[in-house]
């Protein structure tokens, strides 16, 4: 048989779903919060309450499909619309249009997010606080201390919160937020790692002293010794069995006891 001389064609390499939405969008999602998503430095829009709702029931599913009905029932509860099964597609729609296919995925009549581990908030809080307390468990309470403060770190609302803070500066005053804040928001981009360090904490206040003492004496009292040694001389000069007998007279505070 003769050579084939004819054009080849290349089959381009497969690559799975999960890891290819994650490394070709650069998506992250954050839950602990508003919920928002990104791509790259980007603020993607999510849309309306309820297909904010369905991408927040779809993220808490950590990747496993959820059905039509368990979409509607997260959005709507007990009173969903004569409609909702065609509103359910048509968020699913918007979202695979800003975030990708590859990304939010059609299974089984149901949909479900292709993202991995360290793409969403909750999930990285939650594999720090994990890691946290193993650490704890071992005895490395500084690493459980680290961990726990990286679990807090949350870009994504920083960032969302300067960009509120920008828009509310020039809409109300006409003016761009000063240095320091443009300035600590190229830290927050750049995953400073001195942004997550602990704060030194403050010295515990030392206990205040209780008095253990007798109250110190009256600074203006010069003393009754005259008084006491007269007093003391009409009781040795008693005569037999005569009780001797005296009345000391003054004002309160004049010490008389």
């Amino acid at each position: 048989m003769g050579r084939d001389n004819g054009p080849r064609v290349r089959v381009p390499e497969q690559r799975a779903p999960e890891r290819a939405a994650v490394e070709e969008a650069g998506l992250y999602f954050s839950l602990l919060g508003p919920v928002r998503a990104r791509r790259g430095e980007e603020s993607l829009p999510s849309g309306s309450p309820q297909q904010r709702a369905l991408l927040a029931a779809l993220l808490l599913r950590g990747g496993r499909t959820a059905t039509a009905a368990e979409l509607i029932d997260a959005i709507w509860g007990e009173d969903p619309p004569s409609q909702a099964l065609a509103a359910v597609r048509t968020y699913a729609s918007r979202l695979r249009k800003t975030l990708g296919p590859l990304t939010l995925a059609s299974d089984s009549g149901g949909y479900a997010m292709r993202i991995g581990p360290e793409a969403l908030d909750l999930t990285v809080a939650q594999d720090r606080a994990s890691d946290a307390e193993k650490a704890r468990a071992s005895g490395d309470r500084c690493r459980a201390r680290t961990l726990l403060n990286e679990a807090l770190g949350r870009q994504a609302e920083a960032l969302a919160v300067y960009a509120d803070t920008r828009r509310l500066l020039a809409e109300e005053l006409g003016v761009d937020p000063r240095p320091e804040l443009a300035t600590l928001q190229q830290r927050i981009l750049r995953a400073d790692e001195e942004l997550a360090r602990p704060v030194d904490e403050p010295a515990p206040a030392s206990a205040p002293v209780l008095p253990a003492q007798l109250p110190a004496t009256v600074p203006d009292f010069t003393g009754r010794s005259s008084f006491v040694r007269e007093l003391g001389d009409r009781l040795a000069t008693a005569e037999g069995s005569v009780m001797a007998v005296s009345a000391l007279a003054g004002i309160g505070g004049v010490g008389k006891t």
